[in-house]
């Protein structure tokens, strides 16, 4: 096994291994690739951690992943590759396998990523796109245990999304269902990334809270914190628990943002519970009243009496366990 593969993993016997069946999860950043062996009932078995910086390529990644891939499954003694699950950053076509594009890997453009590790691996292998995979791991054991009909946001430098409908993982015909980060809240807004005016992401995300931040700044009113100028989303998070009352109102406004855009949404799919996740979700304790007053004034009264929101649970992991349930078939 390659020396850069970063190795943190559980002892498990043959025999154990044995008496159950056992899948590869994986969770592709631009960053590292983390691989593991998950069992069917979710109890992780080893993992592996690599720095994807190899797999900038298609050629290279298919060359990361298998020496991953096959240094796990050695080291715990199977005799067989088994079914594989992913999840990564970009659209997906899931159908076959293909990731039309990701922003973590620029050079891949229809990248049959599906089929060249199925040909490399001999094994059949699942592809989602990364917050649809930490939905289904937050469905299959998590905050969203058993729904049958959630949507996540998932917020981070952007605003990522992810729906189950009726049960069903929901992409839609171009496979992109669920930017939710782009849904309008506020039409005199910032431009977003993407070229458009006032989206959530502009508001409810480590960008967008850095950009208030900034803002407040240049206003002659910056955030202070220890006698500096705050100017990361940790930071603003940390001045808001120093109590610096203009930080708590940057949070504020961005529970409000995304009371906004979880309100419509109940009132266009009469959704009953809703996850929010990813490293700015760790703030909640400053958005999440806001936020349920925004929706709850959004939404229509009945269904929205009926709305449960919920922090994710299964944190760094709720990728890998969702790649997992994928390729369980869960």
């Amino acid at each position: 096994m390659s020396p850069a593969i970063k190795k943190t993993r559980k002892k498990t016997t043959k025999k154990v291994l044995s008496k159950v069946d056992v899948v590869l999860a994986a969770d592709l950043g631009g960053t590292n690739l983390r691989c593991a062996l998950i069992s069917a009932r979710g109890r992780l078995i080893s993992r592996v951690e690599v720095s994807s910086a190899d797999g900038q390529s298609p050629a290279g990644m298919i060359a990361l992943f298998g020496s991953a891939a096959r240094g796990l499954v050695a080291d715990a003694g199977l005799q067989h590759m088994p079914r594989i699950g992913i999840g990564v950053a970009g659209g997906i076509d899931a159908a076959r396998g293909i990731v039309t594009q990701s922003p973590q890997f620029p050079k891949w453009k229809n990248f049959a990523l599906g089929p060249r590790l199925e040909e490399a691996l001999g094994t059949k292998v699942l592809l989602a796109n990364d917050v649809d995979a930490a939905l289904l791991g937050e469905r299959w054991l998590g905050a969203a245990k058993g729904a049958q009909t959630v949507v996540a946001y998932w917020l981070g430098t952007g605003v990522g999304g992810a729906l189950v409908l009726d049960g069903k993982l929901w992409n839609g015909p171009s496979g992109m269902a669920g930017e939710l980060g782009h849904m309008l809240v506020d039409p005199a807004g910032e431009r977003c990334n993407c070229g458009a005016r006032g989206c959530l992401e502009t508001i409810s995300s480590a960008t967008g809270i850095e950009r208030a931040a900034r803002k407040a700044a240049r206003a002659g009113k910056p955030i202070k914190l220890d006698g500096k100028t705050a100017r990361t989303a940790r930071e603003v998070f940390e001045a808001a628990v120093a109590g610096d009352a203009q930080a708590r109102a940057i949070w504020k406004r961005a529970g409000w943002a995304l009371g906004e855009s979880i309100g419509g949404l109940v009132n266009a799919l009469s959704i009953d519970r809703v996850v929010i996740g990813g490293k700015v979700a760790g703030a909640g304790r400053f958005f999440l009243p806001e936020l349920r007053r925004a929706a709850k004034a959004r939404a229509f009264r009945y269904p929205g009496s009926r709305l449960h929101l919920e922090l994710a649970e299964l944190g760094d992991d709720a990728g890998l366990l969702g790649a997992a349930s994928l390729a369980l078939g869960k």
